[in-house]
């Protein structure tokens, strides 16, 4: 959303603690559901998906119409990648308390599934409140697209259980461990095996983003 020139918290996932600065590419990003919607009119068997979104930023009605809105463009190949943030400096730009956040953003999901479902809508919730509404059209994946959810603690995986149909994980720099890679898949398998779903019912997905680095070699071969 932004880059603060004095970020509170530091970065959390660029190495030590004392890396305190947002990674360069962070300055200058392009909306996700915008450039998704473009690469929908480009493509015809490519999957389209966000990793992440800050939901707890999004009001649900809109964000739900605007991953219907690309499913049905796309012919059903949206994928949601929802995360809740944990950026300050995002949640005061977003007038949003940073406080019951993941309250908030379980509200979110609860309200976008019965957006994506329910023929007559209507949800009183703490934070969100949808009056007896027709909202349409509905997503042509059924019941819905996957919602995968990001994140590294055990309330991420309690919520995943509850609301989502998968994981998504992210490797880089000191974040991409191995161990952090094993726990993350533990957390994953274990409150899956104490809920009343199954394995099969979730995808696990881990991504990075790859660098072109203009090194020594490269310039010695003339790339």
């Amino acid at each position: 959303m932004l880059y603060p020139l004095d970020p509170q918290p530091p970065y959390p996932y660029s190495g030590p603690p004392d890396m305190s600065e947002w990674p360069e590419h962070f300055k200058n990003v392009l909306d996700p559901l915008t450039t998704l919607a473009f690469i929908a009119a480009n493509t015809t068997k490519t999957n389209l998906g966000t990793c992440i979104i800050d939901i707890v930023f999004h009001n649900p009605i809109t964000l739900a119409k605007e991953f219907t809105t690309i499913d049905i463009l796309s012919e059903g190949r949206m994928i949601c990648g929802f995360g809740i943030g944990w950026s300050k400096h995002e949640f005061l730009a977003s007038n949003i308390p940073y406080e019951k956040r993941g309250d908030r953003a379980d509200e979110i999901l609860k309200a976008m599934k019965k957006i994506w479902t329910d023929d007559i809508v209507e949800f009183n919730g703490e934070f969100y409140k949808v009056p007896k509404s027709i909202i349409g059209p509905k997503p042509i994946q059924k019941p819905h697209p996957k919602i995968l959810l990001g994140g590294f603690s055990p309330k991420t995986f309690e919520r995943m259980v509850k609301y989502g149909d998968g994981y998504i994980g992210y490797i880089e720099a000191l974040v991409g461990s191995f161990e952090y890679i094993h726990n993350s898949i533990k957390m994953f398998n274990d409150f899956i095996e104490k809920s009343s779903r199954t394995r099969t019912e979730f995808d696990l997905t881990f991504f990075t983003n790859p660098r072109l680095l203009n090194n020594s070699i490269s310039r010695e071969k003339g790339n």
